[in-house]
C-alpha cells in the first residue's frame, strides 16, 4: 500500500513538473545583468555563441537544471543561467510600446540610486545599448538627470549625457578602443556579437571577468 501511495505521489510530482515547464516555455523573461554569454548547451565548459545585454526581452525555450535556453528578439538563440533572467514585477511588458524609452549612447552608464555621483557608488552599470524604460511615475528631475525604472521594479537615475532617443543603428564612438570584452567572462570564441539591443561592434573574448 505505501509502495503504490510512494509511486503516485511520485507520478504526481512529475506530471507537476512537467506543467509547469510547459507553461514557462515562449513565456518572456528580461536579462538581468550587464551581460550574460549564450553557451551553446546547458553548461559554461561549452563554447559561447552569442552574448546578451541588460533588460533584453528574451523567449524562454526550454528550462533543466537550472538555465534556460533563450531566444533574443533578433533571433539568436544559446543557454544562459536561469538566474541570469527575471519576470518584472509590474503587469505591462518591460519597454513596452506606451513607455518612454531610452538608450545608452555612452560605452557605459552608470544607474544610481538618487540624483548623486558623489552620495552612493552605482547600484548598476550598463553597456552601450542597453534600453532603459523612464519611471511612469516622475517627471525628469533635472537637465542633468533622468529617473528611470530596471526590470526588477527598482528605480534608478541616469545622467542625460549618458543615454538619447532609441536608434535602430547606433556605433561604438570613433575616438575609443572599447571592446565588449571588458563586460564577458572568458571564452574561446571571437567575432561575437551581443544581441537583443545588439552591439554592432565585434566583440573580442580575451576578456576580464564579468560585471556583477
Amino acid at each position: 500500500m505505501n509502495r503504490r501511495l510512494s509511486a503516485a505521489t511520485s507520478l504526481a510530482v512529475a506530471l507537476l513538473v512537467s506543467v509547469v515547464v510547459v507553461a514557462q516555455k515562449g513565456q518572456t523573461k528580461y536579462v538581468n545583468r550587464p551581460v550574460v554569454n549564450m553557451f551553446s548547451s546547458a553548461t559554461a565548459e561549452t563554447d559561447v555563441v552569442s552574448q546578451a545585454i541588460y533588460a533584453t526581452p528574451v523567449t524562454i525555450l526550454e528550462e533543466k537544471d537550472g538555465w534556460a535556453n533563450i531566444r533574443t528578439p533578433d533571433e539568436y538563440t544559446g543557454w544562459v543561467e536561469s538566474g541570469a533572467l527575471i519576470t518584472p514585477p509590474f503587469p505591462e511588458p518591460y519597454l513596452s510600446a506606451t513607455s518612454k524609452v531610452v538608450q545608452v549612447r555612452s560605452l557605459y552608464a552608470h544607474v544610481y540610486r538618487e540624483a548623486s555621483v558623489t552620495r552612493h557608488a552605482p547600484m548598476l552599470t550598463v553597456p552601450f545599448e542597453t534600453k532603459l524604460e523612464l519611471d511612469p511615475q516622475t517627471a525628469q528631475k533635472s537637465e542633468r538627470w533622468l529617473q528611470v525604472r530596471l526590470p526588477d521594479g527598482r528605480t534608478g537615475f541616469v545622467q542625460t549625457g549618458d543615454v538619447g532617443s532609441v536608434a535602430s543603428n547606433l556605433t561604438v564612438p570613433r575616438q575609443s578602443s572599447w571592446r565588449r570584452s571588458s563586460w564577458a567572462s572568458p571564452t574561446r570564441g571571437a567575432g561575437l556579437r551581443a544581441t537583443g539591443s545588439t552591439a554592432r561592434a565585434s566583440c573580442r573574448c580575451s576578456c576580464a571577468s564579468a560585471a556583477t
